[in-house]
């Protein structure tokens, strides 16, 4: 078996993302933070020496990982925040 290093980045939602979940027009479920903090999207990075230096590759990946989680909820990008972060 190969072993491979890598850091797990796990990405949980604020409650701007609650506000935002609850106002689509095509859901009328009334998500709550905790709710949606007990299935957090994980990614692999690559293996960090630091939780800076983690950090800083989230950092330049922000955009991606921020339009991976918002098409897992939602696939109309029209209703996508314009203010990501």
């Amino acid at each position: 078996m190969q072993s491979i290093n890598r850091t797990a980045a796990i990405i949980r939602p604020r409650q701007p993302f609650v506000y935002w979940l609850n106002s689509l027009p095509d859901d009328d479920h009334d998500y709550t933070l905790e709710e949606l903090s007990t299935d957090n999207l994980t990614f692999l990075i690559p293996e960090a020496d630091s939780r800076e230096g983690a950090m800083d590759y989230i950092r330049k990946k922000h955009n991606l990982i921020f339009e991976w989680e918002l098409w897992g909820w939602v696939t109309v990008e029209r209703w996508w925040p314009a203010k990501r972060d």
